[in-house]
């Protein structure tokens, strides 16, 4: 359950709480709320949410009274960008500079820089010439790699570097001051992810700078003002008359005479908005309504939209089992050894909560010995019965969303797409850098995967408060090298940009590798085995706190031991390379995810196997001729289609 609450006004709710009822057919999982917090008892989930501020991006600015706000949503060909702020600080539009483009808030527009010097100047004001502190505000969509490319910069006389600053360098997110003392001080925040609206927040308290990057606390730097001052103009879209021009679009660029508190920036970032999230199990089949109640301590003038009803339908238990497989050799000879492969598939809709195969051995064969990938066999004479548990749907990626990964790549996007999709509900997509190709073979049958050329292209995803994790991670992906012995990135999740910083997935020399940056400064790694190349192979790295592991194609390659907990901070994530140019991958990567949480062996197994159970029997020919052997599969749920229950395998023994 996805829920959006906003608050339409007048005025700020000073305690505003949501409470989720859910039906008996469904077991109430975990929830969260982008503020506040969420409890569950039984069926009613209970967030208390505390402020809610009138809702809306404008309205957040607003409510922090800007010095200049300049929304950048004015007509085509005008040659003024207005200022929203009521101190009149219109900027002159230089030619080449479009507006009516794509904006960073719904149902507004956006102004585009070509790169090539075209901006927007802000005359000179004493409003703007700013002492003790400052915060500088703005969206802004970059869409050229590593560019140098101006925000907005107020200066004293027109000189660069002179006041206050927020810009691009080298494609990393940047904030500067200049103190009365001389000293030119930054604070560096992640490189920003291309074709992609990022919220950038930089302020000066007069003893600290700090970068807000979509709501978050970025980075932090001391610096000891008061600014240097004097009258002088302000350019968005570049730093003074003709430096750092700025490809791409920028939206909302507002500036405020104090430091933004946290608070305040995340409330602009969300627009006053408050997301909530919840997951439940479906435990019986019917129609099922779900009732979302929104309340808060002020009256509320209209309450037709306080309640919102969800309705779905769960079909009644169902398990499609589906049975599969070989014997081999094919033909024999009397006293040769059979080996019989099964695979047992349950393709839904629901997971069979107890799963058995019961093989039945023709007259003149001898049972031998019985293997499962879950659950224990057992013979009795010619009678081999497998009771292999809960069967989960079978498909690589129902297993992946089962666990709740807090990013999913599935990396299956079309051909010549800029964004890598996350399919995990948390809307963290990636920027697919020019080079990456994508609708390759892939890991999964019947989906596709991206192929790395091993040269610098790579998948970046903005930074996100979900991937920031501290006692727990699993990171997981399939990985198919086409080069030997690479230096090659699978996935990294950094602090501030870094490399080696949080936690990270690669190849090194050829070989698989697990590390982890503790809050200790220790760079902790598990080594695992060379992958094979032009073959695809199923990689997990985990860490709890006290141990990294590393499982490959299912199976337990390596541990060892790592105290934590994990350095911590915002950062930007890299698929297909460490941090802006290191360990390039050369070959596909397919199905990248990333998880809050340890994943288990059994779990990791059901991820590398898609909810498919294998068995293996051996038997062997006492007596010429054709013998038939029936393996027959069975669940306690309803089989629509139990016509591949049943498998025969005949052979002929010489």
């Amino acid at each position: 359950y996805q829920l959006t609450l906003a608050n339409n006004g007048p005025a700020r709710a000073t305690n505003g709480t949501v409470q989720v009822a859910m039906p008996a057919g469904l077991t109430p999982g975990s929830a969260t709320s982008s503020q506040g917090s969420c409890v569950s008892s039984g069926q009613v989930t209970s967030c208390a949410l505390g402020a809610i501020e009138v809702g809306g991006p404008t309205q957040q600015v607003f409510t922090d009274r800007p010095l200049g706000f300049w929304r950048l949503g004015d007509a085509a060909g005008s040659s003024s960008a207005l200022d929203a702020s009521g101190n009149s600080l219109t900027g002159a539009v230089d030619p080449g500079v479009s507006f009516r483009q794509p904006g960073a808030i719904s149902g507004d527009t956006a102004a585009t820089f070509p790169g090539s010097g075209p901006a927007i100047v802000v005359p000179a004001s004493a409003v703007l010439d700013l002492a003790n502190a400052v915060s500088v505000e703005a969206w802004v969509r970059p869409t050229l790699a590593g560019q140098n490319g101006g925000i907005y910069e107020k200066t004293v006389n027109g000189w660069v570097n002179s006041q206050y600053m927020l810009f691009l360098e080298a494609g990393v997110a940047k904030f500067r001051v200049r103190t009365a003392s001389g000293a030119l001080l930054p604070v560096d925040g992640p490189v920003l992810a291309l074709n992609t609206w990022s919220h950038l927040v930089g302020t000066f308290d007069g003893s600290v700078l700090r970068l807000y990057v979509n709501g978050v606390l970025a980075a932090t730097s001391a610096a000891a003002g008061p600014l240097s001052s004097g009258s002088g103009p302000s350019f968005i879209g570049r730093l003074g008359q003709n430096l750092y021009p700025f490809q791409g679009s920028i939206d909302e660029v507002a500036v405020f005479s104090g430091a933004l508190s946290p608070d305040r920036v995340r409330a602009h970032y969300l627009g006053g908005v408050v997301s909530i999230r919840l997951n439940a199990t479906a435990t019986a089949g019917g129609t099922s309504r779900t009732t979302a109640s929104a309340a808060a301590t002020e009256s509320d003038p209209d309450l037709s939209n306080n309640t919102v009803n969800f309705d779905s339908t769960i079909n009644s238990s169902r398990a499609d089992l589906a049975l599969t497989g070989t014997v081999s050799p094919e033909p024999a000879n009397v006293g040769d050894t059979l080996t019989y492969q099964l695979t047992l598939a349950n393709k839904g809709p629901a997971r069979a909560s107890a799963g058995t195969v019961q093989v039945t051995l023709g007259s003149s064969l001898t049972a031998g010995t019985a293997t499962t990938s879950q659950g224990t066999c057992s013979t009795s004479g010619q009678v081999t019965s497998c009771a292999l548990g809960a069967l989960d749907v079978s498909s690589p990626s129902a297993q992946v969303l089962a666990d709740h990964p807090s990013g999913y790549w599935r990396l299956g996007d079309p051909a010549g797409s800029a964004v890598a999709l996350d399919a995990s509900g948390n809307g963290i997509s990636g920027a697919v850098d020019a080079g990456v190709s994508l609708g390759q073979p892939g890991a999964v049958a019947g989906d596709t995967a991206a192929t790395f050329p091993g040269s610098g292209p790579a998948i970046t995803v903005a930074p996100s408060v979900v991937l920031d994790l501290a006692n727990a991670v699993s990171v997981e992906a399939w990985v198919r090298p086409t080069s030997a012995g690479q230096n090659g990135a699978v996935f990294e999740k950094t602090v501030n940009g870094w490399v080696n910083s949080q936690y990270m997935l690669f190849l090194e020399a050829g070989v698989a590798k697990f590390r982890v940056r503790t809050t200790g400064g220790a760079l902790l790694p598990v080594d695992g085995p060379t992958l094979p190349l032009n073959t695809w192979t199923h990689l997990v790295g985990t860490f709890d706190g006290t141990t990294l592991r590393l499982y490959v194609n299912g199976v337990l390659a390596a541990s060892a031991a790592a105290q934590g907990p994990l350095n911590s901070g915002s950062g930007t994530a890299f698929i297909g390379r460490l941090g802006q140019n290191l360990y390039p991958l050369q070959g596909s990567l397919d199905e990248v995810a990333v998880f809050p949480t340890v994943l288990s062996p059994e779990r990791i197994r059901a991820h590398y196997l898609g909810g498919v159970v294998t068995l293996q029997l051996t038997a062997t020919a006492a007596a010429s001729g054709t013998v038939r052997t029936t393996a027959q599969a069975q669940a306690t749920e309803t089989d629509p289609d139990p016509s591949n229950n049943t498998l025969n395998l005949d052979s002929t023994i010489r």
